[in-house]
């Protein structure tokens, strides 16, 4: 899934196209934040994109995240516990072209 504008002027998606990505990550298992410009990958920003139903979704059509894809953006760490609620179902996480130091 990619933002459409991300694509042409080779900026970030802003906040609204990260939004849309953690929802589509609710019913696709992927989440997909590559080229987001992020930082630091945190227990608060993956738990947006996981976890109970909201108001406007249906049940059923919420799934586990399976996939990560953090790739070219600028992540120096990964929190430990940022990945605690998704070892048992976590299958690829991609972090290439980053400047990572520091991961659990």
């Amino acid at each position: 899934l990619r933002d459409s504008s991300a694509g042409r002027s080779g900026a970030p998606p802003g906040p609204a196209g990260i939004a849309a990505r953690m929802r589509a990550a609710r019913s696709s298992g992927c989440l997909d934040l590559s080229s987001c410009d992020i930082e630091r990958v945190t227990d608060e920003l993956l738990s947006s994109a996981q976890g109970g139903v909201a108001a406007d979704e249906d049940w059923w059509t919420v799934v586990d995240l399976t996939e990560l894809r953090f790739s070219n953006n600028r992540i120096v760490a990964v929190d430990a516990g940022a990945l605690l609620d998704l070892k048992d179902n976590l299958q690829v996480v991609l972090l290439d072209n980053n400047q990572l130091v520091d991961f659990p």
